[in-house]
């Protein structure tokens, strides 16, 4: 707290370019963390539901032609695998599929073969893995669908369980990637702005740092002021930064096509406190290192110099 209260006290002093290192971060962490914050939203996708970690999405692998072996994967199945794979497979504790379609269309949630229009959704007993599955499976479809002769003719047709929380990152892994570069150059660029500029007026204080190691002060009493006064430009930065979010929430919010709430989940907060954290020791530690290393002959050689 008297590292704080000193800091506070030199916060707006002349030449220490206090607003414009604020402003400078402030900006850096408003798009950095909206586009962060964005990278993990769809990490969490469909993360509310009750257990989630145990949802998977079933997928039909068929071959798009008969000469090819190369399997092709399709996330609709035929309307009654759902029913099936929870009345045979064990392991399978629930199934669901869109049971209201015969009121839009015609209904062929009871075949086996074809109509592959059915979105499925099962939840597996715990500890039951999807690869354990696969031996039922087969026997389901060699009871239903005569899968030996499909595949004497040619005809390759399996099913695959993908884990819901995996679905929205791998439909939009590409959107990540770019997501995830622009955010970390945007915050890269930010933090070495700030921190050049604090070291830039670090050096203008090398006789303030001599003349605390002239009355005992320690190296790590030095990285504690500059951590102090570092930490404090940081938090009133992501104050800024949290108001700026909260003015362009319009903005941002027809840009997502989501509201700004349905972030706050713990997928999502956990990380972005995590990458926070790592930036204030970042953007606290090295500059405390620079003016704790700064000698006192060079600061006192200095200061007689412009005297002269």
């Amino acid at each position: 707290m008297r590292y704080l209260q000193i800091a506070f006290r030199k916060l707006f002093r002349k030449g220490e370019h206090t607003a414009t290192r604020i402003i400078s971060l402030a900006a850096g962490l408003t798009f950095g963390l909206i586009l962060l914050a964005e990278v993990f939203y769809y990490y969490s996708f469909d993360s509310f539901y009750p257990d989630a970690d145990r949802l998977y999405v079933v997928n039909e692998n068929f071959n798009p032609d008969k000469q090819s072996d190369k399997l092709k994967e399709h996330d609709r199945v035929s309307g009654a695998i759902g029913p099936g794979l929870k009345a045979e497979v064990p392991g399978v504790e629930a199934a669901t599929r869109m049971p209201s379609i015969g009121n839009f269309m015609w209904d062929g949630s009871q075949n086996w073969l074809g109509n592959d229009r059915y979105y499925t959704v099962v939840r597996l007993a715990k500890g039951t893995s999807p690869q354990s599955l696969a031996p039922a499976v087969r026997a389901m479809q060699e009871k239903h669908q005569n899968i030996a002769d499909l595949e004497a003719k040619g005809t390759l047709l399996k099913y695959s369980f993908e884990p819901l929380l995996k679905v929205m990152p791998n439909t939009v892994k590409n959107m990540i990637f770019i997501l995830s570069a622009i955010a970390l150059v945007v915050l890269f660029v930010s933090v070495m702005n700030y921190m050049l500029l604090t070291i830039s007026t670090l050096v203008n204080r090398a006789k303030t740092s001599a003349i605390h190691k002239c009355y005992g002060a320690e190296r790590s009493d030095l990285v504690r002021m500059i951590f102090a006064e570092s930490t404090l430009i940081f938090g009133l930065s992501l104050v800024a930064a949290f108001g700026l979010i909260l003015l362009l929430k319009p903005t941002v919010e027809g840009q997502v096509a989501h509201s700004l709430t349905a972030m706050f989940n713990v997928r999502v907060i956990a990380p972005i406190v995590l990458i926070l954290g790592i930036l204030a020791l970042l953007v606290g530690y090295l500059p405390g290192h620079v003016f704790a290393r700064m000698p006192v002959a060079a600061a006192f050689r200095t200061y007689r110099q412009r005297s002269t």
